[in-house]
């Protein structure tokens, strides 16, 4: 997918921005599966995946709130709260920041 994206940055910016997000977007999943699933549960796979999805996709809100959820969840309040910060700064509305902020306060006691 990485040569794949500048390849099609010469054809198309439209594509690659297109194919950018999806990669991004499968990241997202594959975090989840990591975060959330009982028997694959690996919170440091579902940090490095959202990590590479935001590679891929730098505004991608959605990673950074995921990616907040599973390092409050481990203890880096710092990282945290520098993601929630960052999705807030790109979604100010999203419904989930609220809660993270509230997660976050609670854990650091």
């Amino acid at each position: 997918m990485r040569l794949a994206i500048p390849l099609a940055g010469q054809v198309d910016a439209g594509l690659a921005t297109g194919l950018r997000q999806q990669a991004g977007r499968a990241c997202n999943v594959l975090g989840n599966h990591h975060a959330d699933d009982t028997d694959a549960n690996d919170p440091e796979q579902a940090i490095a995946a959202y990590s590479r999805g935001l590679a891929f996709d730098p505004t991608n809100a959605m990673l950074l709130r995921n990616r907040a959820g599973v390092q409050i969840e481990q203890g880096d309040f710092t990282a945290a709260q520098a993601d929630i910060e960052a999705a807030a700064a790109l979604e100010p509305d999203a419904p989930r920041l609220a809660a993270l902020r509230r997660d976050l306060a609670a854990a650091q006691g």
